[in-house]
């Protein structure tokens, strides 16, 4: 998710607003792709989470990210192509 720390904002937040399905699912593909277990500083961790990253879970990201985008855009195709 996106946190625009900057004092007023830089603008980041409000863009995103915007591309939100691009954004959750550029970052759905980022934790899916990769090659780490449960988590890390490439897909989920944060350097500044304030409990150690103990509550953040790739697989709950991913999750959550998969919900986030059925509700703004509909259920995925299904494979076979017959809705």
């Amino acid at each position: 998710m996106v946190y625009d720390s900057h004092p007023g904002g830089a603008g980041f937040a409000d863009r995103g607003y915007h591309r939100i399905d691009t954004w959750l699912t550029a970052t759905r593909d980022a934790v899916a792709a990769c090659p780490c277990p449960r988590g890390c500083p490439r897909c989920v961790y944060s350097p500044r989470c304030g409990s150690g990253n103990r509550p953040l879970d790739k697989s709950g990201a991913h999750l959550l990210l998969d919900l986030l985008l059925h509700a703004l855009t509909g259920p995925p195709p299904s494979p076979s192509g017959n809705g």
